[in-house]
């Protein structure tokens, strides 16, 4: 499956769940537990051999804690030193996103 749909059907599952607990007190745990259950769902689905995940808000002990729960047998996470100063490829990556799902803000 070529990425953009990808990321378009991983946006769709997470806003579906979302919607559905429109009326709910919205946390962080919240959005992490509906992200894992969106990821969950479509690792089942597509069975992916590689996944990358970045420009994530979470580090430290919090990101080992996640990508434990993801269910991967082999994990690499490189801890941010800061936030890119190559706007450009931001810019490039924010982009791709918003293609893939239409209703995405720049940050």
């Amino acid at each position: 499956m070529p990425l953009k749909e990808s990321m378009e059907y991983l946006a769709e599952s997470i806003s579906a769940f979302a919607n559905s607990n429109l009326g709910a007190e919205i946390t962080v745990e919240t959005n992490v537990q509906n992200f894992l259950r969106a990821f969950q769902e479509y690792n089942a689905e597509h069975m992916p051999d590689v996944v990358c995940l970045v420009e994530l808000r979470v580090s430290g002990k919090k990101a080992n804690l996640i990508i434990e729960k993801l269910g991967f047998n082999y994990s690499h996470r490189v801890e941010a030193v800061g936030f890119s100063k190559d706007t450009c490829k931001r810019k490039l990556l924010w982009e791709g996103l918003r293609s893939a799902n239409p209703n995405l803000s720049f940050p």
